[in-house]
């Protein structure tokens, strides 16, 4: 499966105290190694320093849990299961083909 994850910093405490979260953060980066089960495809931040991305492959969201776990106190993230953009095309061609085979007397 994968997925698609984005994160911004926890900075909920003064400049000072941010700076220490930010710190502590890079630090645990550094000493991280990634599971073999989860696959980090993409891994991204963006340019104005406040986040980043990632598109991950994991045949388990336990596997997945494991490895965000460890950075919660520092970072919100959404992670939002994803498809192939092929496989989300052919999905929505489905929907249509379903609706259009609808009654029109049936209402909206």
């Amino acid at each position: 499966m994968k997925y698609v994850i984005t994160w911004a910093y926890r900075l909920e405490g003064s400049a000072a105290e941010n700076d220490l979260t930010v710190a502590r953060l890079h630090l645990a980066f550094t000493r991280w190694t990634p599971s073999p089960e989860v696959n980090f495809l993409q891994f991204l931040g963006y340019v104005e320093a406040d986040g980043g991305a990632a598109v991950v492959e994991a045949d388990s969201p336990v596997s997945l849990a494991r490895e965000l776990a460890k950075f919660t106190p520092y970072l919100n993230y959404p992670v939002m299961p994803a498809l192939d953009i092929a496989d989300a095309a052919a999905l929505a061609q489905e929907g249509i083909e379903f609706r259009a085979s609808l009654s029109q007397d049936a209402g909206p």
